[in-house]
Parts: structure tokens; sequence; C-alpha cells
């Protein structure tokens, strides 16, 4: 019984680290997204991307 236990534990926390995104990843796709958002409103590319930059800093 404990075996079973174990084996399954191991196989839900192999799972979970294999699933998990590091926190920066998520970070630097939303900036990306906001960035894509900023250039379809029709600002201009330089103040999107100083946007950006900004919001990737914040990431760090």
């Amino acid at each position: 019984m404990n075996k079973k236990l174990a084996a399954f534990l191991f196989a839900t926390g192999l799972g979970l680290a294999v699933t998990a995104t590091p926190a920066f990843a998520s970070c630097y796709s939303a900036c990306a997204a906001e960035w894509r958002a900023c250039i379809a409103s029709g600002t201009s590319q330089a103040e999107c991307g100083a946007e950006r930059s900004a919001c990737q800093q914040g990431c760090n």
C-alpha cells in the first residue's frame, strides 16, 4: 500500500513540475499581449516599445 501511495505522489509531483511555468514567462507573455494591443490601437511603435520595456523591467 505504501509503495502505491509513494508512486502516486511521485507521479503527481512530476506532472506538476512539468506543467508548471515559471512566473517570469507568464509575465513576459502578458507584456507581449499588452504591446500587441497597444500597436493595434494605433499608438506609435516607439511609445508602445517604451511601455513594453517598462513592463519587462517589472518582470525581473
